[in-house]
């Protein structure tokens, strides 16, 4: 879950400061949801995205609707990131 914080940290902390969240209770409910394969999930989409020079605004746009769906306890939502 550590790095998954880092991860949020870096690409979605300014949204998730305006709602009061921090990276490390998104990561929680984010693996409460999902499960723990999340973690490698979201680590695999973002070293993808680099790799492929995929724009920060899409990385951003699929953490938050997974971030989202985790937050609303979606536990039937298939995460974005669940291909990688």
């Amino acid at each position: 879950m550590k790095k998954t914080k880092e991860i949020l940290d870096q690409y979605v902390s300014d949204i998730l400061e305006k709602k009061y969240y921090s990276s490390n209770f998104v990561s929680y409910k984010l693996h409460v949801a999902f499960g723990g394969t999340i973690h490698g999930q979201i680590e695999r989409f973002v070293k993808f995205c680099k790799e492929n020079d995929i724009d920060r605004h899409d990385i951003r746009a699929t953490l938050i609707h997974d971030i989202n769906g985790a937050l609303h306890n979606d536990y039937d939502m298939i995460p974005r990131v669940s291909t990688f």
